[in-house]
């Protein structure tokens, strides 16, 4: 048992808290980032879950721009060099240094297309698997210029791997709940015209698309929440990106500038 004082462990039970009583995995995911900032400082984070296609949907994130979110979902199965080791279907913590060489890493697309240009030099995983099935992933990045610039230590992955199973519990509910409104949000129908217009013309991100329709069917930001698997928070920013991109301050003045 690791020799932490009242404080990490303290913050350790507020995490699992946290993770069982969130009402949805979007909330779940933006919540547990925020937390784990505090006793596993990173730069950057990414929350994901799987869809039935074998692509990937990010429901929470930390630092990455929706333009690179986009790029990950993707080119996930291109990136995902450690894919091997999921197979089994267990939960697991790993870093990235453990299974790639460093040299290997600095030529792999997913260093220069993602790692690169948002400065990271290092990434540690917490693999979410319940009863053999594949449930998502958490992975924690540190940038290679700022107070975090070294490679994640024992410290932190004892502490993601207090975290794993809580994870693996809570996600493998929502998403028995939620996996069809997934792929709903992927449907064809859902980029018809003339979002797909609008999208083209003010270079929306997928997730921005997403949230313009719903803004157009009038839809609540509850069940907007509830539609995208996303926190409130994180619906809040993508409604804030789009409307900037579109010049409007309010859903009124979108309405009014599509004219639908």
């Amino acid at each position: 048992m690791k020799n932490f004082g009242n404080n990490i462990w303290m913050g350790i039970l507020n995490i699992i808290y946290r993770i069982h009583s969130s009402e949805s995995i979007g909330a779940m995911g933006d919540t547990i980032l925020k937390q784990i900032q505090w006793l596993v400082p990173f730069d950057h984070a990414l929350f994901f879950i799987p869809r039935e296609n074998g692509e990937i949907h990010v429901v929470a994130s930390e630092g990455i721009e929706d333009c690179y979110i986009d790029l990950y979902e993707n080119n996930f199965k291109r990136y995902d060099y450690a894919s091997g080791i999921k197979i089994a279907g267990n939960s697991i913590v790993y870093k990235d240094s453990d299974i790639i060489e460093e040299k290997v890493f600095l030529s792999s697309s997913f260093y220069n297309q993602f790692c690169r240009p948002n400065h990271i030099a290092y990434g540690i995983h917490i693999v979410i698997s319940f009863e053999g099935n594949y449930c998502g992933e958490v992975v924690l990045f540190r940038d290679d210029n700022t107070i975090n610039a070294i490679d994640f230590g024992e410290n932190a992955e004892f502490i993601l791997n207090l975290l794993k199973e809580h994870l693996s519990i809570a996600s493998s509910r929502f998403l028995q709940d939620k996996s069809s409104r997934i792929e709903m949000v992927d449907g064809n129908e859902f980029f018809a015209s003339p979002v797909e217009k609008y999208r083209v013309m003010y270079n929306l991100t997928k997730r921005e698309s997403e949230v313009l329709m719903l803004l157009l069917e009038d839809v609540s930001t509850t069940q907007m929440c509830d539609e995208l698997i996303i926190s409130l928070n994180t619906l809040k920013k993508h409604i804030a990106n789009l409307y900037k991109k579109m010049d409007v301050g309010s859903r009124v003045q979108l309405l009014q500038k599509i004219k639908i």
